[in-house]
């Protein structure tokens, strides 16, 4: 009973179960896998831009990619392959920078 209405009777809210939250998680990686370009939309223009655009969208990626479920972890690291994939043809098309291969070795290297 909370202190503030003591006649009130409440109940108490049950932590979402893990089983779902990983469904839903492996449903947006599910469409991310068949769909990664998704993530570039709105993407800036220009090549500093773009390069903190894409290290921030691979970053999201981590905590997936070290998760307890096997289908999370095995879906995350599909996704992030062909996000460096198109990532880096991207770059290549609008600059010839070793940043992108640097920041790619790093990204599994963390994992």
């Amino acid at each position: 009973m909370r202190d503030s209405y003591p006649d009130e009777q409440y109940t108490l809210l049950k932590p979402l179960e893990s089983t779902a939250s990983s469904d839903v998680i492996y449903s947006i990686l599910t469409f991310l896998d068949a769909s990664p370009l998704t993530l570039y939309a709105g993407a800036p223009l220009h090549v500093s831009g773009w390069m903190r655009f894409f290290e921030d969208t691979l970053s999201n990626f981590v905590k997936y990619l070290v998760s307890d479920d096997d289908r999370i972890r095995y879906k995350a690291s599909a996704v992030s392959r062909k996000l460096l994939i198109t990532g880096t043809h991207s770059v290549k098309q609008r600059s010839e920078s070793l940043e992108l291969k640097s920041y790619s070795h790093n990204f599994w290297k963390s994992t």
